[in-house]
Order: C-alpha cells, then structure tokens, then sequence
C-alpha cells in the first residue's frame, strides 16, 4: 500500500480502525509518516481522528490502547498455555504418533491427544529397537519407512516419510515418555507414554555412544556391539577404529563415560579380539541348571504369545494401509478421468501409490509367521539352550549378537581381561538358583 501511494496520486487512505493497520504505536507512527509524505491523508470509518490537534491526540490514544490490548493478549495466551502444560496438557500440535483431537461433552469442546494406532506403534519400537545398539538414525527410519511410518497430515500438508534430521528431533523429544515441554521447563503429561523411562534413557544412552563413535553416519557390526560395558565404572563400550603407524586398522573397545569426561578411571582402550576371546571362555561359567530351563519355557512362551500379539496388531496395521492405498489409487483415477487432475500429476502420484503398496504388500506378507510350529520347536531349543557354551562357539556372529543380548542385560570387562555379567530377564533366575 505504501509503494501504491508513492507511486500515484492518492488522497486519502481508509481503514476500518487504525488497529488494523498496526498493533504498536512504533509502526503505527512510521506508517503515518510514510502516508503523510506521500500527500496522502488517514481516515477511521470508525473512529473521529483528523489532522486537527484533537484528532492527533485521539490516534495516539486509540494506537496505544491497540498496543496495550496486542501484548496483554499475547501475555494472556502466554499464561494460559503455561498453566495447561503445568496441568500436563499438550500445548501447541502434538508430535507424531500422536494426533490432536476434539472431543465434545455436553457440547463443550475439549482439545486433547491421543495415540495413533498406526503411527503409535512404530515409534514405540523406535526406540526399543535403537536402545539395542543395533540401529543406526538413517537404517531404523529405513524400515520404519518400509513399515509405513509418515508425519501426521494437517490441511494443508499431506503424510509424506519423515527426512532423517526430523526424525532424530522427534526421538529427543520427551513427550514420548510422558512429558510435556513448555518454554524450556518440563510438566508430567496427561498423554499416554509411548515409552518407558527405562527405555528412554537406554534410548539416551545409545544415541551418545553413537554420537561420541561417529556412528552416525557408519556403522560398526561386531556381535558384542550393545552388549559390553566398562568393568570400572559401568559406562557403555563403544568401538573405535585406529590405523597403526604401519598402516593396519586396528579395533578397540573404548568407554563411553571416560570419553565424556563423566569418570576419573582412565580404563585403556581394550582391543575388540581380546575382549571376544574373554566372552567366549565366560560362558563356560553361566550355565543354567536344569531345574531352572522348565520355569524358562513358562517365561518364553509368554514371550511367543505377546510376539503373537505384536505381529497380529502390525498385521492389522498393515492390511489397513494396503486399503487405504488402494482406495487413494481409486479416487486418483476417478479424478483422472473426470478431468480434474492432469496427467503429469496423476503420474507422480501413481509412481509413488505403487512404490508404497509394494512395500506395505511385501510387508504384509512378511509378518505371516509360523507360530506354531516355532511353538513346537521351542522346547527342544531349551534343551539346547543347556549349554551354552556349545551353542556360543558354534554360533555365527549375528547368532551370538543374538545370544549376547537375549542372556545378558550387560556384559562387564576390564583392562585385566576379566569379564563380569548381569543377566537378562528370564535368564536372571539363573543367578537365584546358583
């Protein structure tokens, strides 16, 4: 408007209230002056300002008053967004996994969150699969993306797969756990947890170890990678990579609480082959006794049936998602052929409807799994499972990954070559029986 006014010949520029035109008498006196130096006069519909002394002294009045009401509203919608989150309400849109909501009593609107039933689930396993140690940011959104995780659609934004750096926001953030972060201060939420505090701080914990290794963006497979841990103060093991002066790549155990400064212990770094060969001759010590491999069977199957559980609800999810995509293609050629949509944009959108039914169809197929027969064949791996020794030094190298995580919670080794274990649920009855 003011480039308008410069540019032509304008009298008189008009508004409805002079709030409209600015909501601080900062701005409102250098509109003012631009509007004045163009010739141009202000008129209110509303309100009795002029040129006349009067008149100037109403708009300063009025522009003040419009001031005074835009911060002491900001300030009120300030205050009462502090006193929903210390009341554990979600301020603001939700993360994903969570939609907002409105729900209606007795014709009063009431605006909360709840979990998605589809989104929900996977970011759960989001973070028990990352607190392994497993998982890099980039590889678990890969599957995540295969399984069919996208951002929340909002009206003017579709679902589309989460980019990495948002993604490794969304896992640093509390609400996942319960809480709710209003200006930098942290309130319990009302929300339903997607995940524990225990979880969320293994979660933490193995993002730093990625962090302090440079595992971001490379990956280092090794069986006992997650699974071993400082003999002197407790802190995660991670691997580092070292060329010797001659050349060779060399690789070591280092911990995680002496590279962030969080212990006085100065353990050297341990190389990785010592410490395997040291986990090898430890498992000729934990073996389970006999009694205790029947009370293991009850706790496994309990295992099988809630994996049962798990694999039926993702089922589910997945054959939903296969509908729903089939029903987006309908509507997508129905709008081709009525001429509402053009053919360059129907391609797009055909190319990516098929790439995603591909991967939720192959999915689909995949979570088929035979339960029973695993069920049958259940007990005699318990019987195998008495010597795990045996089956330790047989295994490949992701087999005793898997044993390594499955038996022990953590793996504890020293400079000395000791190895020290606390074991994992079930397996922590054999600790009792011993």
């Amino acid at each position: 408007m003011l480039a308008s006014i410069d540019a032509h010949h304008v009298q008189y520029v008009i508004v409805h209230k002079v709030d409209r035109r600015a909501r601080n008498r900062l701005d409102d006196a250098l509109i003012t002056m631009e509007i004045g130096k163009a010739g141009a006069s202000l008129v209110s519909c509303t309100e009795n300002i002029d040129e006349t002394p009067s008149g100037v002294l109403m708009h300063g009045i009025m522009s003040s008053i419009s001031e005074f009401y835009s911060q002491n509203l900001a300030n009120e919608v300030i205050k009462g967004s502090v006193q929903k989150a210390k009341g554990g309400g979600t301020v603001g849109r939700a993360p994903t996994g969570y939609p907002n909501v409105r729900q209606y009593d007795n014709g009063v609107e009431n605006r909360t969150v709840e979990v998605d039933p589809e989104r929900g689930p996977l970011m759960a396993w989001a973070f028990e699969a990352y607190a392994t140690g497993e998982w890099t940011i980039r590889k678990l959104l890969d599957e995540l993306t295969a399984r069919g995780l996208t951002s929340s659609p909002t009206r003017s934004s579709p679902a589309k797969p989460l980019v990495p750096s948002n993604f490794h926001r969304l896992l640093c953030h509390p609400y996942y756990k319960g809480i709710v972060r209003y200006k930098g201060v942290e309130y319990p939420g009302r929300h339903e947890p997607l995940v524990s505090v225990d979880t969320w701080d293994r979660f933490q914990q193995a993002l730093r170890a990625q962090n302090l290794s440079g595992e971001k963006h490379r990956d280092h497979p090794h069986h006992l990678k997650g699974s071993v841990f400082c003999g002197s103060c407790g802190s995660r093991l991670v691997i580092s990579k070292h060329t010797g002066r001659r050349g060779g790549v060399y690789e070591y155990f280092v911990c995680l609480g002496k590279g962030q400064k969080r212990t006085n212990y100065l353990q050297k770094a341990l190389l990785i082959d010592r410490v395997a060969e040291a986990v090898e001759d430890h498992y000729r010590l934990v073996q389970p006794k006999p009694e205790l491999l029947g009370q293991i069977r009850l706790v496994l199957g309990e295992e099988l049936r809630l994996a049962r559980s798990f694999v039926s609800t993702e089922r589910d999810s997945q054959a939903r998602r296969v509908r729903k995509l089939e029903d987006e293609r309908t509507k997508l050629l129905d709008g081709y052929y009525a001429g509402a949509i053009p053919m360059d944009l129907m391609k797009r959108e055909q190319t990516r409807l098929t790439a995603e039914l591909s991967a939720a169809t192959g999915r689909l197929a995949a979570l088929v799994a035979e339960f029973d027969v695993v069920e049958v064949n259940l007990d005699q791996a318990i019987e195998l499972a008495g010597n795990w020794h045996g089956a330790y030094m047989r295994a490949t190298d992701r087999e005793r990954r898997i044993l390594n995580q499955a038996i022990f919670e953590h793996l504890y080794a020293d400079e000395d070559g000791r190895v020290g274990h606390e074991f994992a649920d079930p397996f922590d009855m054999c600790s009792a029986g011993q």
